[in-house]
């Protein structure tokens, strides 16, 4: 398919950014396409996207559940009052969210039910265009163009964009990547990692406003020449009151003809913020610094699993000076009770690692050899990757309980037409739940984001 090739040298051309957007909630997020963005460039790259699946709360909008015997605001009546009104308590219907790009000039967004019906159509003039969720909500993050858009429960954006391209004033790029709702704060606060700019933008989503950034850029390492320290792949841990994100600190000039690879000049960080005070968190205590070394370099997608306090963190290395063979990559475990780390996975061979999908029953792992895009299988009690899988849609996401989702390009050898599909993880039934969902004409698949 002619979207994945063009994909894929993109890929080649720039190792480092981040793409679809997904942002990690406590207890089963996952987060990780392969990206379409680095350094404000429309190029697929180690960054992954950071498609979130998460448990997150319902939204709930203006209004409160039903009194005694009454209806909700602008909801029914019902029995004894049972029924909540219009932005209650009661859980909204999940949403998929799925996109198409020219990587050039735009993007189309459409909302739909896990029926296939649409709710919400968003364009963009900004090519490298996602849709994140956090605590509930979703958010389409226009990272070129650096402006958040708030959605209401069918998908729709609500008129209050936040507008970030001058949040770092002395940034040439801000390269938004992820909206991460601090649920139970008030006023309601979401961080947004600015990778560019090495700052995370504080927001009030009571107002929807920008309140404040928080300095990253002292976290650098001395032997990554570019001054960059990527900040990505935020989640909100609810039971510390934390942000934890990751430091990529990868040298991005590096990345050059003719092998554009990138260098091994330092170590990824594990960082986290409280967000009482939007303080700095110290994760080595008596040690030097305040981030936590990642055991691995240049994180691509994590996950966290709530009942082991897990946060598992797939990195895809890096290359070592001279050496033709990647180092430095596979699957950290960190224990976050204690901060303990252990290797999880050390895949064998040179294939590039760029995206987990979590299910209760089989973890999947994205990877590229050259131009071949490969998923596997994998136990995280095992060391070693299971078989090759063949089931997995283009731009996947995941439900967290064992389906996936994406959108697969159907050629006849003349025209291209789009399908996307549901497909159970244990058994690999494929299922169309919309035909064409598209109307601008844009020709490669984007991304796929689920909001529970």
């Amino acid at each position: 398919m002619k979207h994945k090739t063009l994909y894929l040298l993109i890929f080649l051309a720039l190792t480092s950014g981040c793409g679809e957007d997904e942002t990690l909630n406590s207890g089963t997020a996952t987060g990780g396409q392969a990206g379409t963005d680095a350094g404000g460039a429309s190029s697929a790259g180690s960054g992954g996207s950071s498609a979130g699946v998460g448990a997150g709360g319902s939204i709930a909008g203006a209004g409160g559940s039903a009194g005694s015997g009454g209806a909700g605001a602008g909801g029914p009546g019902g029995t004894g009052g049972s029924n909540a009104g219009a932005g209650g308590s009661e859980p909204t219907a999940p949403r998929l969210f799925v996109s198409a790009t020219d990587f050039a000039t735009a993007t189309e967004v459409v909302a739909l039910t896990l029926d296939g019906t649409q709710t919400a159509r968003l364009e963009f003039d900004d090519p490298d265009s996602v849709v994140t969720v956090s605590g509930g909500r979703a958010f389409a993050l226009e990272r070129t163009a650096a402006v958040v858009h708030p959605l209401d429960v069918d998908g729709a954006a609500t008129g209050s964009s936040i507008d970030l391209s001058t949040a770092v004033a002395s940034a040439s790029s801000q390269n938004p990547h992820d909206v991460v709702v601090a649920t139970g704060t008030s006023p309601l606060k979401a961080y947004v990692p600015l990778y560019d700019a090495g700052h995370v933008a504080v927001l009030n989503l009571d107002d929807n406003t920008l309140t404040k950034t928080i300095d990253l850029t002292g976290f650098g390492d001395t032997l990554d020449t570019d001054g960059g320290v990527e900040p990505d792949y935020a989640w909100f841990d609810s039971s510390r009151n934390r942000i934890w994100f990751t430091l990529a600190r990868i040298d991005l000039s590096t990345i050059i003809a003719p092998d554009y690879q990138l260098a091994c000049t330092g170590r990824s960080l594990l960082m986290a913020l409280d967000v009482t005070d939007d303080s700095i968190v110290d994760l080595n205590g008596s040690d030097p610094g305040v981030g936590l070394e990642l055991l691995h370099v240049a994180p691509t997608s994590v996950h966290y699993v709530e009942s082991s306090d897990t946060l598992y963190v797939l990195s895809s290395g890096c290359f070592g000076n001279g050496a033709s063979a990647r180092s430095s990559l596979g699957v950290n475990a960190i224990k976050l009770s204690d901060l303990n780390q252990t290797e999880a996975l050390a895949p064998a061979g040179d294939a590039f690692y760029s995206t987990l999908l979590w299910n209760p029953d089989q973890v999947l792992l994205q990877s590229f050899a050259g131009f071949t895009e490969e998923w596997h299988s994998w136990n995280t009690t095992d060391s070693t990757l299971g078989a090759q899988v063949s089931f997995v849609p283009d731009a996947a996401t995941t439900d967290g309980q064992g389906t996936l989702y994406g959108v697969d390009a159907v050629s006849d050898g003349t025209n291209t037409t789009f399908e996307v599909v549901r497909v159970d993880a244990a058994t690999g039934a494929r299922s169309v739940i919309a035909q064409n969902p598209f109307t601008s004409g844009l020709g490669y698949t984007g991304s796929s984001t689920f909001r529970p």
